[in-house]
């Protein structure tokens, strides 16, 4: 891997720093972000690198500190603004539109047209050529909010591909992707790089970065720890950056297994057509328990069947040694049964609304009636003081 250092495209930010009410996000961040490599961002969940990646694609502003695009300032006060110039970005969250075909979503605001009309065959094969060329393809014609998260991840980097891009902003862009499809998104950070893009890629994933990377910054709670050199980082000393504590290895010691009890959880030949088939299996108290499988293997239907967010073609379910299956998503609640679902944005949280109502909504019918305030207050901060 190289770096072309003296090339001149490159963003640069000096002193720059984003506060949420009495939450510092970022403090005084300064680096520079240049054409022709891989630049990432690591740290831990809060460490601030979707602030910043944010801030670099004019979805938020910052509050102090300057930025600098070939040396030119710029000040975003909109994605418009950065698209402008070609900082586009691949969110963490997706952004698309699920009733719209996939090239609809990939050539939005980016039609071929003569005059005010859109030329639909030359749009279709610009998105086919796209796909193509980076060996990424999806039936074009599909509609998106039917296909799994792992396409539809593929097509938000088409979308971002699609546009004469100088600087991508890759969060977390694996998160949702296999192996394999992780190993080929690897080589296209590379490939847009060797072709002189500036890359920022955030990710948890030490082994990707690590394997990918020119450049590796590390945050810790929201303060720029040190900019390296990717030759200089090793997965002990990335871990040390972004904890200030020593690295314990890939599998430390496990405390001793409990006394085998009654399952809590309990599913027998469970079967949903079309999902997933004769599925059996016991959760124990204290255990845990790992679902794998390839996309599209029924892992997160599953797990949506134990909820009683999806109703079973056959089989039985148990949740502490009685009968669960066919209850309803309030009754598993009751019963002690949560979920973090696979999308956070479509099916866990209400983005426009307060935190508490987010934290309160799933077990919201103990309040039934007059709806004690200071009660659901009371609840909140007992879970919130849990969790510290």
């Amino acid at each position: 891997m190289s770096a072309p250092l003296s090339n001149p495209k490159a963003l640069k930010l000096r002193g720059v720093s984003r506060t949420y009410g009495s939450i510092a996000a970022l403090k005084n961040f300064t680096a520079e972000f240049r054409s022709g490599e891989v630049h990432a961002l690591v740290g831990e969940n809060g460490a601030g690198k979707s602030t910043l990646g944010k801030l670099m694609l004019g979805i938020e502003i910052p509050d102090s500190g300057s930025m600098r695009w070939q040396d030119q300032p710029v000040n975003f006060r909109s994605p418009a603004d950065a698209t402008l110039i070609g900082l586009v970005g691949i969110s963490q969250e997706l952004s698309l539109m699920p009733d719209r075909s996939v090239v609809d979503n990939l050539s939005t605001g980016q039609e071929d047209c003569f005059g005010p009309f859109v030329n639909a065959k030359a749009t279709l094969a610009r998105a086919v050529s796209v796909m193509e060329r980076f060996d990424m393809r999806i039936d074009p014609h599909a509609r998106v909010g039917e296909l799994p998260m792992a396409e539809q991840q593929k097509v938000e980097i088409l979308r971002a591909l699609n546009r004469d891009a100088n600087l991508i902003v890759f969060d977390e862009p694996t998160a949702r992707l296999e192996s394999q499809d992780a190993k080929k998104l690897m080589d296209l950070l590379r490939l847009l790089a060797d072709q002189g893009k500036a890359v920022v890629f955030i990710s948890h994933f030490l082994k990707e970065v690590l394997s990918v990377s020119d450049t590796i910054s590390i945050l810790r709670n929201g303060e720029l720890v040190r900019t390296r050199h990717a030759s200089e980082e090793t997965h002990s000393t990335l871990v040390h950056g972004m904890t200030g504590a020593e690295d314990l290895g890939q599998f430390p010691q496990l405390p001793p297994r409990p006394i085998r009890q009654p399952p809590v959880a309990q599913m027998e030949n469970v079967t949903r057509r079309g999902q997933f088939e004769d599925i059996s299996f016991s959760v124990q108290p204290g255990e845990i328990v790992g679902l794998a499988g390839l996309v599209g293997a029924g892992r997160s239907e599953v797990a949506m069947a134990l909820v009683g967010a999806e109703p079973l073609s056959s089989g039985r379910i148990e949740i502490n040694g009685l009968h669960a299956d066919g209850l309803s998503v309030a009754d598993t609640i009751e019963r002690g049964v949560a979920l973090v679902p696979e999308s956070r944005r479509d099916q866990g949280l209400m983005l426009h609304r307060p935190i508490i109502e987010n934290i309160t909504l799933a077990y919201l019918q103990r309040f039934m009636g007059w709806l004690g305030l200071k009660k659901v207050d009371e609840q909140t901060q007992s879970k919130d003081a849990a969790l510290r």
